[in-house]
């Protein structure tokens, strides 16, 4: 493995021009990383960013691969490559991936859930092998809009008290808004996030998806790494 000194890190607040936008495509296998990931803009290059194993929790960072061809796996990263304020009018890219080598990857399991949101019906579904649930859900507001058209993934969930409107944790995906830095005026990166508010309905939020507590007990059960999908 190549050495990851001075390489930046592919956090939730840090920006690396270098990473790729997110790919047309959803995350098809995920798994928790037992090490620091090196991560590449192309597979003939060299290093240009590291993802952590471990992560602002200090639990081991989930890795999501939407594809593996041989050597190399294209991985998303909760990073941005851009900042909305700096991306013009086509605003800055909600995701953003990257090479890895496969044989660094972790074990990684096949993803056998999903998570599908669609914003001008405001509503969730998730998908397992049970089968589907739908839940209305509230969106963001014009200014702040919710990114739509397209794919991420579940990385890590957790409760905030200074964030509890409702029961629940909050689930954060590795999307990004696309329209402000800082939506919420504080330090996540601009981070996407599914939460709980007792009244979800409506353009309310900063970009992140507002559900009732019920939904998020049904996100609870499923597997971090389970992909994300916003539709318009």
């Amino acid at each position: 493995m190549p050495s990851t000194e001075g390489l930046p890190v592919a956090v939730h607040d840090a920006v690396i021009g270098a990473l790729l936008p997110g790919p047309d495509a959803v995350p098809s296998h995920a798994g928790l990383l037992e090490h620091d990931l090196v991560l590449y803009a192309d597979r003939s290059g060299a290093p240009v960013a590291v993802l952590p194993g471990r992560n602002f929790l200090r639990a081991p960072t989930v890795v999501a691969a939407v594809t593996t061809t041989g050597e190399w796996s294209l991985v998303l990263t909760p990073a941005r490559k851009t900042l909305p304020s700096l991306a013009g009018p086509s605003g800055a890219p909600a995701q953003t991936a990257a090479w890895a080598r496969t044989s660094d990857l972790p074990t990684m399991q096949p993803t056998v859930a999903s998570v599908t949101v669609r914003v001008a019906e405001q509503t969730m579904t998730i998908t397992t092998v049970q089968g589907q649930r739908r839940h209305e859900v509230g969106v963001g507001q014009d200014a702040t809009p919710t990114p739509t058209g397209v794919s991420g993934y579940l990385q890590a969930r957790y409760e905030d008290p200074a964030q509890a409107l409702a029961p629940g944790a909050i689930q954060l995906t590795s999307l990004h808004a696309t329209a402000a830095d800082e939506p919420y005026t504080g330090t996540d990166g601009g981070l996407i996030a599914i939460h709980a508010n007792p009244n979800p309905r409506g353009r309310a939020s900063h970009g992140c998806i507002r559900v009732r507590a019920d939904a998020i007990a049904e996100l609870d059960a499923l597997p971090l790494g389970t992909p994300i999908v916003v539709l318009p």
